[in-house]
């Protein structure tokens, strides 16, 4: 949540740092202070979230260390598909590194890391489980870059 975005499109806007109501965000029983969440929102493109960071140019390879899951405010409702995403350029073309099963409501956070390489951009693409968008609090908590 440190980077700056590029480019986003979410519901309720890009939201970092807090859950959907504005207090601490958790995935279950972890609790998240640093966190990105990216509501999947109906588009000309197909029901989606998305975030899009530049990523520092003087470094070797990275990994993207995050949980992902429903933030728990959406109780057992909700439902995303989670994707982890590089390009050359902010406006791709991407190519897609992680996809998640349906991660719902209620379930635990599923902790990933993922190998970015040498990628000038990333991007975290978000989708609605393909149910609508209601109560897709698409959590990435902790989410962090090593190298």
């Amino acid at each position: 949540s440190d980077l700056k975005a590029v480019d986003s499109y979410a519901h309720a806007g890009l939201i970092l740092d807090r859950d959907y109501m504005g207090d601490v965000a958790q995935i279950g029983d972890r609790v998240y202070p640093k966190c990105v969440m990216i509501c999947p929102e109906p588009s000309t493109e197909g029901t989606h979230g998305r975030v899009v960071y530049e990523l520092p140019r003087d470094r070797g390879s990275l990994t993207l260390h995050s949980d992902v899951g429903i933030e728990e405010v959406a109780k057992s409702y909700g439902s995303v598909v989670f994707m982890v995403q590089r390009g050359p350029s902010a406006e791709g073309p991407w190519e897609t590194l992680y996809t998640s099963g349906v991660k719902r409501g209620g379930m635990e956070a599923e902790t990933i890391s993922v190998e970015l390489g040498d990628a000038a951009y990333l991007r975290l693409y978000t989708t609605d489980g393909g149910d609508g968008i209601n109560s897709d609090h698409a959590l990435l908590g902790n989410a962090r870059l090593k190298w």
